[in-house]
């Protein structure tokens, strides 16, 4: 080392400094230097000797009257690093030492070395090299060369320093470890029986070093030997090697399942590797529905999709999604529960790994479960791989109960209609109950087959006699629905009868039949008969509209020579009947009796019609008689005439035109059969 001696301007003249050191023993120094003229700074070579302990000594530089001094410290030299590159080793490996010294020295350094133990091979001795111009601390690294080891060992080198640089000492322990087995392997560790599996598989054994003097014995064994034989069943690794070899034979009657190869090198651990023995095949992967849960009768559509798959000991397991291509998969998807047994079955096109089915439950009248596996059925021998989904059944529920009319007359029979959800199991699953059984009662229900409607008919009583409210209430499934029906008191037949209880044959005329109420909905039928060969013609019914309480029917005796008795019988509902009887006569008119006969033509006639039937008038309507005369070119007459409703007689204006000698014309009035006749002469 130096110390830098700097002056504060160049010297003039020969210039001397002295030096004194407060330790010369460690740290000697110049007495005197002397320097040439313009010298402005030189370095003072020192060299400082070995000290066993850090020492501080002070320089003293004296020139003139100027005095400087500096300390430094002087550290002993001794061994900073003594490592490896690894401390724990299989025996027969080489780490690599490194030994360092904590300060540079212009002298080499022997550094001396011993170890404890002969597994390892170091030199005696270490010369690190010496440096004059470098800083950095020296250091030196060589091999350590190791032999194997039959058990754990514990190495310890020391690296002293020579006794004249205070002989310290640095301590490596290296861990050397015996030669142990680190794997088993095969070069397949998966056979698939069914296509790619050869008779015969190779195996390598490693150790995690060189095996040593005499090498070293490893042993085999298979826990299933019948499917899966090694061999041999020990190996010898030579010394100096680290890999040994062997195989497995695969019989042809190997079953399916997991083998494992046991290797196992003198006391020490075991180490093994699992082969396992497949079976590949195309399974389903999946089994999916549209819906987890349905109406009875509704149908869903299930997805199945299928894969192929690797069988072995530890159960199926998808290998790859592999899209079947070769041919078609036929899928059963068996269906259970509630009593329930049912197959379905589909194919998956070749090309395809998906296929769909429609499966529509059975109606129910409770909830129910459905269980449903799908398997492809190209699986046989117990290597079949189901896949399994539940599907829930509800039963239908009340959309709507209605009735074709929800106020009647008692007697009639009321339909309805009861709208499901869906279909229900049996034509009679829902039942209809009545809240007053005297009112309405003897109800049927009916569902056709896979129908979600159904018809409700209810017999009402006709022996109400006050409004009576009923509630109806259908019952399905715990569930109920409810309609609304009013029953009255039936209105009954209170009378027929005619305007009159005398009748003119051929004189239409009414009768009219009347009930103590309005008639239902859809009206009342009164069925009506005038007998076999009656005077009083009836129609053989007619109907009171819905509301109304009373109809006429248009009647029109017939011709009767005399007066004659005539009846009419209604009847209605349950042995209801009334009877009218009316005398039927025949009509007398008299044609202008008042008036002459000789009539001067070319005047008016003005006359009258009568009806001369005692006591009688014409009926509602009028009697309606037809005129025709005998000479329309000289007598002018209306082609009809009407003697009024509640009259007995009409008149009758004639006009007549001149003549040029006596004329007869005679004129005739009719009803339908019946014929009245008047004689006229017109004269000039």
């Amino acid at each position: 080392m130096s110390l830098n001696l700097v002056f504060d301007r160049p010297v003039s003249a020969d210039h001397t400094v002295q030096f004194t050191s407060s330790n010369a023993t460690v740290f000697p120094v110049p007495a005197v230097m002397h320097f040439q003229p313009g010298t402005t700074s030189i370095p003072v070579a020192v060299t400082p000797n070995q000290v066993t302990s850090d020492t501080t000594v002070t320089i003293t530089a004296v020139s003139g009257n100027s005095t400087k001094t500096v300390n430094t410290t002087v550290h002993p030299l001794v061994i900073q690093t003594f490592s490896a590159s690894a401390t724990e080793i299989i025996g027969g490996s080489r780490p690599v030492i490194t030994v360092a010294m904590n300060l540079p020295r212009v002298e080499n350094t022997q550094i001396t070395l011993v170890a404890n133990s002969n597994l390892v091979t170091i030199p005696s001795s270490l010369s690190i090299p010496g440096r004059s111009n470098d800083s950095t601390p020296p250091s030196v690294t060589f091999e350590l060369i190791t032999l194997a080891a039959t058990n754990q060992t514990s190495v310890t080198i020391t690296a002293a320093m020579p006794a004249a640089l205070g002989g310290g000492t640095k301590t490596l322990t290296i861990t050397i470890l015996p030669v142990a087995l680190a794997s088993v392997s095969l070069q397949k560790q998966q056979c698939d029986l069914t296509k790619d599996c050869p008779s015969t598989i190779s195996g390598t054994l490693t150790l995690n070093g060189a095996a040593p003097v005499g090498g070293l014995t490893i042993q085999l064994s298979s826990d299933r030997p019948q499917s899966a034989t090694v061999s041999p069943s020990s190996v010898l690794i030579a010394q100096g090697q680290s890999t040994g070899a062997f195989s497995v034979a695969i019989p042809q009657a190997a079953a399916l399942g997991n083998v494992q190869i046991t290797a196992q090198a003198g006391s020490g651990s075991s180490k093994s590797t699992t082969l396992a023995l497949t079976k590949t095949f195309l399974g389903v992967e999946s089994l999916t529905l549209s819906s987890g849960s349905t109406q009875g009768g509704t149908p869903i559509v299930g997805t199945v999709t299928v894969r192929q798959y690797v069988v072995s000991g530890n159960g199926p397991q998808v290998q790859t999604p592999v899209t079947p291509t070769q041919s078609q998969v036929n899928v059963t998807v068996s269906i259970s529960g509630s009593g329930l047994s049912q197959q379905l079955s589909l194919n998956v096109p070749a090309g395809q790994s998906n296929g769909t089915f429609n499966y529509t439950p059975p109606s129910t009248a409770a909830t129910e479960s459905r269980n449903l596996m799908a398997f492809a059925n190209s699986v046989t021998g117990g290597d079949g791989v189901g896949r399994t989904a539940t599907l829930t059944v509800n039963p239908a529920t009340f959309n709507a109960f209605t009735l074709s009319e929800n106020n009647v007359q008692g007697g009639k029979v009321v339909t309805g209609t009861i709208q499901m959800s869906g279909p229900v199991p049996f034509s009679n699953s829902v039942t209809v109950t009545s809240s007053d059984q005297a009112a309405a009662s003897n109800i049927n229900t009916q569902f056709a087959s896979n129908s979600p409607n159904g018809t409700v008919t209810v017999q009402t009583s006709a022996n109400v006699t006050n409004p009576t409210t009923v509630t109806l209430t259908a019952s399905f499934a715990g569930q109920t629905s409810t309609a609304q029906l009013t029953v009255t008191r039936p209105s009954t037949l209170s009378g027929i009868s005619f305007p009159s209880n005398r009748l003119l044959s051929g004189v239409p005329t009414t009768l009219r039949i009347d009930l103590d109420g309005p008639a239902p909905n859809g009206g009342a039928t009164i069925f009506l008969t005038g007998g076999p060969g009656s005077v009083v013609p009836v129609q053989p019914q007619v109907t009171i509209p819905a509301g109304q309480s009373s109809a006429s029917v248009a009647v029109t005796p017939v011709n009767v020579p005399n007066p004659t008795l005539g009846n009419v019988v209604a009847s209605f509902g349950n042995n209801q009947s009334k009877f009218v009887q009316v005398t039927v006569e025949s009509p007398a008119i008299d044609i202008c009796n008042a008036s002459p006969s000789n009539v001067t033509g070319g005047s008016t006639i003005n006359c009258t019609v009568t009806l001369l039937n005692s006591g009688m008038v014409a009926p509602e309507g009028g009697i309606r008689l037809n005129i025709q005369n005998s000479n329309p070119a000289i007598i002018s007459l209306p082609q009809t005439i009407t003697i009024p409703a509640g009259q007995n007689s009409t008149s009758l204006q004639i006009t007549t035109q001149q003549v040029t000698q006596n004329t007869d014309v005679n004129l005739a009035l009719s009803l339908p059969n019946q014929g009245f006749s008047r004689h006229f002469t017109l004269t000039p």
